[in-house]
């Protein structure tokens, strides 16, 4: 695993329960992308993004609470190729966000911006942006669908 990997895993991991000894982080054998819940968060926000098929752009934070991830839709603006995202740097773990089919699958100039995974959903694939960096990695195609389960 690469340094981008490692410190995207680590962001992306759940945060240890009280009384848990702390040594190695703990890292979630389910990746991000692969939870049930985030596969349905992905679906609602494509589907509020009109599905590609708009100008405007849907999107949702992931915030760490003590019960739990929390995933926070962000209030939709309809303003065309972009949607203010309100994040909290010491709790959001991730951003997720729409692109309309007329523009690159890939994170834009701003996708860069954020201090946390902004994770770039389109219909063509999800890719994710490496905080820090002015980097991005493919994820993954058919984010619609569940993960396949590694080979034994």
């Amino acid at each position: 695993m690469n340094t981008a990997s490692l410190l995207l895993s680590l962001a992306l991991a759940p945060a240890v329960p009280a009384g848990v000894p702390v040594g190695e982080p703990f890292v979630d054998p389910a990746p991000f992308e692969c939870r049930p819940e985030i596969i349905a968060a992905f679906k609602e926000a494509w589907a509020l993004g009109g599905s590609g098929r708009e100008e405007y752009e849907a999107a949702f934070r992931v915030d760490r609470t003590p019960d739990g991830d929390a995933i926070v839709f962000v209030p939709m603006t309809r303003e065309a190729y972009q949607l203010p995202v309100q994040y909290y740097p010491l709790k959001t773990i991730a951003i997720v966000h729409t692109h309309p089919d007329a523009v690159k699958p890939t994170p834009g100039p701003g996708d860069y911006a954020a201090k946390v995974p902004n994770f770039v959903l389109s219909r063509r694939a999800l890719y994710v942006t490496i905080p820090g960096t002015k980097k991005h990695r493919f994820v993954r195609r058919n984010w619609d669908e569940p993960c396949e389960a590694p080979a034994p």
